[in-house]
């Protein structure tokens, strides 16, 4: 069973479709008034938004001038030595206070997005091994490695599941396991990946911890459910998060490292490269030294194709589209870095008041409960209805599949192949996209046909045939405020892969307009 082109429903019936089978919806209808009255842009607009990762620290009601500049200093220096009373002050006691984090306890610094946060822990600490539990991959982590292994440290990665989603128990019991020499290791992991929205266990930071490991959980991937966690019951050694400026209208941002305070003590006390602190806007601009060398152009779950390298793809992949002029540029929901191996310290404006109230923040507290019900009512819609999605050809094959579990949340990955089971470049399919008004982010997991929800037998054969063990892919994040709507726009347009014709008749359509050729 599944549905082609000319069965595809109005919204209306797919609306009431939904509630029939979603009836705890209704209960999260105060969303669509804090989404009317504080992102009333999203409406204006017909914007739906699937590429903002983290979580959003205001409104578009609010307004004040701030900056970010490099921070020419050590980690434990920075971290110590800030006024409170500053516009970073205020800002670092917010995002702690969202976090559940008790300033008493745990310091925090800002970075240009969350894996420079990792990196920027990676160059101040040192360890003898670093375990990554990350299931998908970019040159954010690379780097980090790179880095990693240049200090000496031993860097290995969580075996990830051959029958399922998520790391694999057995194997990752194994490599926690006390060692005969004293080591200094570090556990590095998402709760939930921001990328295919795979829940891990916060069991693990036990275990880990009694086997010898420092733990830093990564939260960046959780989206609002971050403020109802309780992180301070967790007790990390470490945190990184990412943060942007207004869902849907300003996806700049920054991430943060948090460190317990105790930890301090063992930080280098060299100049961090990689830090940012919040200043106002009017301050003088900062030039970074050229010896200050970045080199971490990474990549969110969010990430959108403005941002080429931070998305983990390959490279060597080209394939030429024409790009109309008033074509709006998707922007990536992280923060964006420059494209020289050199990190400019450019600053990134915020148009925020001084006695901000972070109403971003305040409505992810406040909505936290009613936008996890949201979210897994969406989810589970979007899910069945994409993989109804299937071509007219001999066979029926299936138009979408799935990378994710299905209790992901709030991220969604999937790729769409055509009809002889081909894979579609997810950056064309995120550029078409774009012209529909609908960003979308992109990533590379780890191929793993066995574990995917799969909806064609010729995609699993292409996997299989496959020499590579990355899959690129298509992210779909739901925010806060994400509506049904939103979700149905979406769907509908991935419907639209349906027609053998549409790929070739939206290149025709670049190609008659005034234009700039764009490499894919």
């Amino acid at each position: 069973m599944g549905l082609v082109w000319e069965d595809l429903p109005d919204l209306h019936s797919a609306q009431a479709a939904f509630l029939e089978l979603y009836p705890e919806y209704q209960a999260t209808c105060a969303i669509d008034s804090v989404r009317r009255t504080e992102y009333p842009h999203l409406d204006e607009d017909r914007h739906a938004c699937f590429d903002y990762g983290g979580t959003g620290i205001f409104s578009s009601r609010e307004h004040q001038n701030f900056a970010l500049a490099y921070a020419p200093t050590s980690l434990v220096s920075h971290a110590l030595y800030e006024d409170s009373r500053s516009i970073e002050g205020t800002m670092r006691a917010r995002i702690l206070a969202h976090l559940g984090l008790d300033e008493r306890d745990y310091s925090i610094v800002f970075a240009a997005d969350s894996c420079s946060a990792l990196r920027l822990l990676v160059d101040s600490f040192h360890f003898d091994r670093i375990l990554l539990g990350y299931d998908f991959k970019n040159e954010g982590l690379s780097r980090i490695e790179e880095s990693a292994r240049a200090t000496g440290a031993k860097v290995v990665h969580a075996t990830l599941s051959s029958t399922g989603f998520g790391i694999d128990r057995r194997s990752l019991q194994r490599k926690l396991k006390k060692h005969k020499r004293e080591f200094k290791g570090l556990f590095a992991y998402p709760i939930v990946s921001r990328v295919t929205g795979t829940k891990n266990s916060v069991e693990w930071i036990k275990e880990a911890r009694d086997n010898g490991w420092c733990v830093l959980l990564d939260v960046s991937g959780i989206g609002a459910a971050s403020s109802s966690m309780d992180l301070a019951g967790l007790s990390p050694d470490f945190l990184v998060g990412s943060f942007y400026k207004v869902f849907g209208m300003d996806p700049t941002g920054f991430g943060c490292l948090v460190v317990k305070k105790f930890m301090l003590g063992d930080c280098s006390g060299g100049r961090a490269a990689g830090m940012v602190k919040v200043v106002k806007a009017h301050s003088s601009f900062l030039q970074v030294p050229e010896s200050f060398k970045q080199k971490s152009e990474s990549y969110d779950a969010a990430a959108s194709l403005s941002s080429r390298k931070d998305n983990g793809m390959n490279p060597q992949r080209r394939l030429e589209v024409a790009k109309p002029k008033p074509l709006k540029e998707s922007v990536s929901a992280s923060v964006k870095l420059t494209r020289s191996s050199e990190f400019q310290a450019t600053r990134y404006y915020y148009s925020t008041s001084r006695a901000s109230s972070f109403h971003g923040l305040h409505h992810a507290e406040k909505l936290a409960k009613l936008a996890s019900m949201r979210q897994d009512s969406l989810l589970g819609w979007l899910r069945a209805s994409l993989l109804l999605l299937r071509h007219p050809s001999p066979g029926r094959p299936g138009l979408v599949t799935i990378h994710s579990p299905e209790d992901s949340g709030p991220a969604l990955a999937f790729s769409l192949s055509d009809h002889s089971g081909e894979f579609l470049d997810p950056e064309l399919v995120q550029r078409l996209a774009n012209r529909s008004n609908i960003s979308l982010g992109t990533g590379a997991i780890q191929a793993r046909p066995a574990a995917m929800e799969e909806n064609s037998y010729f995609c699993v054969r292409k996997l299989e045939a496959s020499s590579s063990s990355v899959q690129s892919v298509l992210c779909a994040t739901l925010g806060l405020v994400t509506t049904f709507r939103d979700v149905f726009q979406l769907w509908e347009f991935v419907a639209q892969f349906l027609d053998p014709g549409f790929c070739s008749r939206e290149l025709l359509q670049y190609q008659g307009l005034d234009q700039e050729t764009v490499f894919l």
